[in-house]
């Protein structure tokens, strides 16, 4: 590493914590766009009826 190797780990720690999530979000996008399963439930979004379920009424 050298001397100044620990200059590396101190400057580059921000980046592990982007680089975290990322091969996760990639899958989600292959998931998505090119399998074509169901996205994920967003927090920020009501969840969406799914198409062709009967709904049942109290009478």
């Amino acid at each position: 590493m050298g001397t100044y190797g620990w200059a590396a780990h101190v400057l580059g720690a921000p980046g592990y914590r982007i680089a975290g999530g990322s091969d996760e979000i990639q899958r989600n996008i292959i998931a998505e766009r090119v399998l074509g399963l169901p996205a994920e439930p967003r927090p920020d979004q009501a969840p969406t009826p799914v198409v062709g379920t009967a709904t049942r009424r109290a009478p």
